[in-house]
C-alpha cells in the first residue's frame, strides 16, 4: 500500500486492537507510523499475552471515530495533548470529541498500567519497556521508526540473571512460564483410503479407492 495514499482509497484499515490513535481520530492518510504502533501493540502483547487494548468496534459507526478503543488506550497511556502531539489539533475527530475527551479523567501513571498489564515484572527488561513505548508514542512523527526500533539496545542487552526468555510471564513454576489455556476445537476426519491413512479395523490401508470399488462389484 502506497504510505501516502488517501484512506478514502482503501476504507477501514488495520484490525482495532492495533490501530493507530491517529486513524481512529481521523487522519486521511495511512503512513509507516500506523504500522509500528501496530508492532508495538503486538509485542506487547508477546509479553503479556494478552492483546493490550481491546476494545469493542462499533461496526455501525460510518467513521473511524472509535470510542471505546480509544478510552482502552488512553485508559492506559493517558489522554494525548496538543503540547505533546502538536498535529493532534488537525484531526477531524480530536476537534468534534475534545470536550468530552478532556472531561474525564484519564491518569498518565504508565508504572501503574504496566504493572497491571503484566508488562512489569521481574522478567521483564527495563529495555523492553522503554522499546515499547517508542513504539506506542502519541505523536506518529515522534514514534520510532522500524530502523529505530530494530536497532533498539533491548535487541543487544545482556541482563546479569536473565538465563531463559526475557517475555516470561509473570506467573512461572520451576523457571517455567505458565501459559493461559487455549480452547483446540477439533473436527472428527474419516479414513482417508486413498492417502494409506489408517483404517477403522486398524493397521494401514494402502489399497486404492478403485480396489475399493472393485471389491464391491465383484470380480
Amino acid at each position: 500500500m502506497d504510505p501516502l495514499r488517501h484512506l478514502s482509497d482503501n476504507g477501514v484499515v488495520v484490525t482495532i486492537w492495533y490501530r493507530a490513535p491517529e486513524l481512529l481520530l481521523g487522519a486521511k492518510h495511512y503512513t509507516r507510523a500506523v504500522d509500528l504502533w501496530a508492532a508495538g501493540c503486538i509485542f506487547g502483547e508477546l509479553m503479556t499475552l494478552k492483546p493490550l487494548f481491546q476494545g469493542q468496534e462499533d461496526k455501525k459507526s460510518s467513521v473511524a471515530f472509535q470510542y471505546d478503543q480509544l478510552d482502552k488506550i488512553f485508559s492506559a497511556l493517558g489522554a494525548p495533548t496538543a503540547q505533546h502531539w502538536p498535529s493532534l489539533v488537525h484531526l477531524p475527530h480530536w476537534q468534534a470529541n475534545r470536550s468530552n475527551i478532556q472531561s474525564l479523567i484519564y491518569p498518565r501513571n504508565i508504572k501503574d498500567w504496566a504493572i497491571a498489564s503484566g508488562l512489569h515484572n521481574t522478567h521483564t527488561s527495563a529495555g523492553a519497556l522503554d522499546l515499547l513505548m517508542g513504539l506506542l508514542e502519541y505523536d506518529p512523527d515522534r514514534r520510532l521508526s522500524a530502523a529505530q526500533a530494530l536497532t533498539h539496545p533491548y535487541f543487544t542487552e545482556d541482563v546479569d540473571g536473565f538465563g531463559h526468555n526475557s517475555l516470561t510471564p509473570l506467573k512461572c513454576a520451576d523457571g517455567k512460564p505458565i501459559y493461559p489455556p487455549r480452547h483446540v476445537t477439533t473436527t472428527p476426519t474419516k479414513p482417508n483410503l486413498m492417502s494409506g491413512a489408517p483404517s477403522a479395523m486398524g493397521g494401514n490401508s494402502k489399497r486404492s479407492f478403485a480396489e475399493a470399488l472393485g471389491d464391491q462389484h465383484g470380480p
